[in-house]
Formats: structure tokens, C-alpha cells, sequence
């Protein structure tokens, strides 16, 4: 018998594959958990309820988050032809 977790990763990757995102590192359920703390981030929620959100004891445990969002818009700026 196979673990609910196992069930449950292979389901999570196979949603997001059949979503289009490449094969990759990314592309598993802690993923998706990164990129929708970082998302919100980039969306104006505060970093506190992030933190909620992710079920984090210390609002730091959500920190990498914050300094995430900032490089991937710096990032994004680059590629968009915005240095800033």
C-alpha cells in the first residue's frame, strides 16, 4: 500500500504538469507552496499573514519569502527592460 503522501505528491505533480509548468525542481508540492507565498507577497499581502497562511510559528521562518519576491521582481524588471 502506498503512503497518502506519495498518493498525494504524484497527484500535485501531475496537476502541474498537465498545467503546462516544466519538468523541473519546482514543479512538486513544496513548489507551489513557494510560489504562492511569493505571489501574495508580490501582491500586496503582508508578510505576517503570509506567515499565517504557511503555518509558520515565527514570522522569520517566512522571511526567505520577502527577500524571494524582491529578487524575482528584480528579475522580471531586467527581463522586461526595467533596471531599476
Amino acid at each position: 500500500m502506498k503512503k497518502i503522501a506519495e498518493v498525494e505528491w504524484r497527484q500535485v505533480t501531475a496537476v502541474m504538469s498537465a498545467a503546462g509548468l516544466p519538468d523541473g525542481p519546482h514543479r512538486c508540492p513544496k513548489g507551489l507552496r513557494h510560489g504562492f507565498a511569493i505571489q501574495a507577497l508580490s501582491k500586496g499581502v503582508p508578510l505576517n499573514m503570509v506567515s499565517k497562511w504557511m503555518g509558520h510559528a515565527q514570522m522569520e521562518t517566512a522571511a526567505i519569502y520577502e527577500k524571494s519576491e524582491k529578487c524575482e521582481g528584480h528579475i522580471q524588471r531586467v527581463k522586461d527592460g526595467f533596471l531599476v
